[in-house]
């Protein structure tokens, strides 16, 4: 079976902190911050999908374009095995 498109980083990142960061992905601001990896559920790494701001109370931004694209591919992924577990059991 051909394996998914992994994202590449073809494009400029897009830093935007978290509200407008969640409106552009079409998600809430809650999700976007349970997705880093310090989180039970989370795979954004921080350094390429976000960073933190100089002073404790910047808010974090995140790379738009970075999290497309890991978006898409975790998305192929649970498709192609959710297509692989039907064909299995059929």
């Amino acid at each position: 079976m051909n394996e998914p498109l992994r994202p590449t980083n073809e494009h400029e990142p897009i830093w935007l902190d978290t509200t407008p960061a969640a409106k552009y992905l079409n998600i809430d601001p809650q999700t976007l911050k349970r997705k880093r990896e310090d989180r039970k559920e989370g795979f954004l790494i921080l350094g390429i999908h976000y960073r933190y701001g100089a002073g404790r109370t910047s808010p974090i931004q995140w790379d738009v374009n970075a999290i497309t694209k890991v978006f898409n591919y975790r998305g192929l992924l649970y498709r192609s095995t959710k297509k692989e577990a039907e064909l299995v059991g059929a």
